[in-house]
């Protein structure tokens, strides 16, 4: 169950839709009503949406999978960051490099050059280089940076992706469905919710709206981790116990091993 009530929606004006000459007719089962020129989104749509999001990313999660934000629309990139940080998952919000699921293996190739670089500029060598050199060197590593810093320890595909504008992130969208990769994402009046797995309709345009929806998707995340944590420590140690059962019973065979060997030798004599 999310913690949030139409009055909070309301609030954070997660109602808000675009204009009505700009909407998408299949969005229509999300909308209330139309005020003015605008349309207005049913929010109870929006909490039933949200509390499906959160309990498929609670079993992706506890899973052992890792999910992928994305959000490169300027008013919740630094939000996005900081919560995609808090909760220990990769996150574009620069800008979409294509090829990110679909080609991942030379995504991870760059990410080994951007390593490779990183030390490079902390090694000794590097200070013999020339001064037009050491710039142009250390200009290219922080574009590299910047654009894959937030994947740069996403080691395989996420198990699924969180989209704050779908319209927007549409090739991110498609690289996904193209692998098989559940969506997740904040669908607006604007745009097409039929390659959504997860519709949550809503403002996607004020930042107070994401907050609102995205703070009840990071508890679902840090309750699926602490779920795959608890399991996890649960297999490691009954791994220890059988790893300790066998070498008690190669202990015991041992010793057998040993008394049956003693009691020839003493036959002999």
């Amino acid at each position: 169950m999310v913690n949030i009530c139409v009055k909070d929606c309301i609030t954070a004006r997660v109602h808000i839709g675009h204009l009505s000459k700009k909407w998408d007719p299949r969005m229509s089962k999300y909308i209330f009503s139309k005020v003015g020129d605008r349309h207005i989104i049913n929010v109870q749509k929006t909490i039933e949406g949200l509390e499906v999001a959160c309990q498929n990313l609670k079993e992706i999660v506890a899973s052992g999978k890792r999910v992928l934000f994305v959000a490169t629309k300027k008013q919740v990139r630094d939000y996005i960051t900081g919560i995609a940080s808090e909760v220990n998952m990769p996150y574009v919000t620069q800008r979409w490099l294509g090829g990110t699921l679909t080609n991942f293996i030379t995504i991870k190739k760059l990410l080994k050059r951007k390593d490779y670089d990183e030390k490079t500029i902390n090694s000794e060598s590097f200070k013999l280089l020339n001064k037009k050199e050491r710039h142009a060197f250390v200009r290219r590593h922080n574009k590299r940076n910047t654009i894959l810093s937030g994947i740069s320890e996403m080691y395989r595909l996420p198990g699924a992706l969180i989209v704050i504008d779908v319209k927007k992130e549409k090739v991110a969208v498609a690289e996904a469905r193209r692998m098989n990769i559940p969506v997740i994402a904040i669908v607006d009046t604007n745009s097409d919710p039929s390659y959504i797995d997860n519709v949550i309709p809503a403002n996607d345009d004020a930042l107070d709206s994401a907050k609102l929806i995205i703070e009840e998707i990071k508890n679902s995340i840090s309750e699926g981790r602490q779920v795959y944590l608890a399991e996890k420590e649960k297999n490691d140690i009954s791994n220890k116990n059988d790893a300790d059962n066998e070498e008690n019973k190669d202990l015991k065979t041992n010793r057998k091993s040993t008394d049956s060997n003693e009691k020839r030798i003493k036959r002999k004599r």
